[in-house]
């Protein structure tokens, strides 16, 4: 007879599919705390893989729209905005989404940070955007690859939601640092980030 303790070990082990990550422990840009609480870290690490963003409901805590409108996070501030974006791309948030009312920032387009993982040769960060308008929701998760010192390696959509573009695809960081973007049970699209942080796409033979 099979101990009952070694059929619940086997049972979890089928279902255990997840890959811990092991970051790299160094200083680099993306230490930074949160502005209004600034014993808090405005990322935290990631420490296993599969990571995956779905476009299901409010039920699925892992959905576009439960992470937007239900994780309770604050945007993050222009201060560290102005470390996590690229000189061009803070010049067009500045210049067209916000604007300057009683001595605060307020801006149609707001970012939040998720999670990271940290590599030997570079920093991964995953974004959140929601852009606020007439036309309904427009959510992005992003995916974007640094070197330690902040400068941008690559960027990429990997799940959205937007009524204005009548775009909606969910995404999945898989174990070998490959990303699958999907709709409705199709992969779309599939990328790999390599060693040096450089996001590229691969074949679906691959």
């Amino acid at each position: 007879m099979v101990p009952t303790i070694f059929l619940i070990l086997l049972f979890a082990s089928c279902w255990d599919k997840r890959t811990v990550i092991q970051n790299a422990q160094y200083q680099s840009f993306s230490d930074l705390n949160e502005i209004a609480y600034l014993e808090e870290p405005l990322f935290h690490y990631y420490s296993s893989l599969p990571i995956a963003i779905s476009n299901g409901d409010y039920l699925d805590h892992n959905s576009v729209l439960f992470l937007t409108e239900s994780a309770n996070l604050l945007p993050i501030h222009p201060k560290n905005l102005q470390v996590l974006l690229d000189s061009l791309e803070y010049q067009d948030l500045l210049q067209n989404y916000c604007e300057e009312r009683n001595d605060s920032l307020l801006c149609s387009r707001e970012y939040f940070a998720y999670g990271r993982i940290v590599q030997e040769q570079y920093v991964l960060l995953e974004l959140g955007i929601r852009e606020y308008g007439d036309w309904g929701r427009h959510y992005i998760f992003e995916w974007r690859t640094y070197r330690p010192n902040g400068e941008l390696i690559s960027k990429i959509d990997f799940a959205k939601w937007s009524d204005r573009e009548d775009e909606y695809f969910e995404g999945s960081l898989n174990p070998g640092m490959q990303i699958e973007i999907s709709s409705e049970g199709v992969i779309l699209r599939k990328y790999k980030i390599r060693k040096d942080g450089k996001i590229v796409p691969v074949s679906f033979l691959d």
